[in-house]
């Protein structure tokens, strides 16, 4: 067992706590995450409802009509938020250490094509980029949700939009 302190910490426990809280995370992202909302009467669709605390594209209720919000609302308990539905063109895990980019994977959709996460937990795969095929603006956008969450070390989910647009949908502290 070690014992001492070191030298410098990689992750505060607070940084650690805001960035599960992804309600919480996708306030502190407002302008680089995609629209997100805490009340039924605001809510846009399509959308996407989950609840504060979620993992892996697990409890991820796709909404594209109004009669489905209340239900994905009770499934998600308290605590739940709603974002705007993203039409992905790509999306990136761009690992992010101390305000660099050292590493991105480009995520690949689910073979049936019907699921909106690409999750490798829910079917979908992913392959790593050679630095010359670094997407620069998910490598920027990836670096300022790092920074904005107080984040030493970070794999950010960053999906470019069909409109062009780099969207964060998460930061993950303990990349694999």
């Amino acid at each position: 067992r070690w014992q001492g302190d070191a030298d410098i910490t990689i992750n505060t426990a607070e940084a650690v706590s805001l960035a599960r809280d992804k309600h919480r995370t996708r306030q502190l992202l407002t302008g680089i995450c995609p629209t997100t909302w805490d009340r039924r009467g605001a809510i846009e669709l399509p959308c996407v409802i989950r609840p504060r605390r979620h993992f892996a594209g697990h409890r991820f209720f796709v909404c594209r009509q109004r009669n489905d919000i209340d239900g994905a609302i009770r499934r998600c308990g308290p605590g739940w938020y709603a974002s705007q539905l993203i039409d992905k063109a790509n999306e990136y895990r761009v690992f992010v250490f101390q305000g660099r980019v050292i590493r991105i994977s480009e995520k690949l959709p689910p073979t049936d094509g019907t699921t909106v996460a690409w999750n490798l937990a829910v079917g979908g795969g992913s392959k790593t980029l050679k630095r010359k095929e670094w997407p620069i603006p998910a490598a920027l956008t990836a670096i300022e949700a790092a920074k904005r969450g107080g984040l030493d070390w970070s794999a950010v989910d960053v999906a470019i939009g069909r409109d062009g647009r780099p969207y964060v949908m998460e930061n993950n502290t303990a990349p694999g």
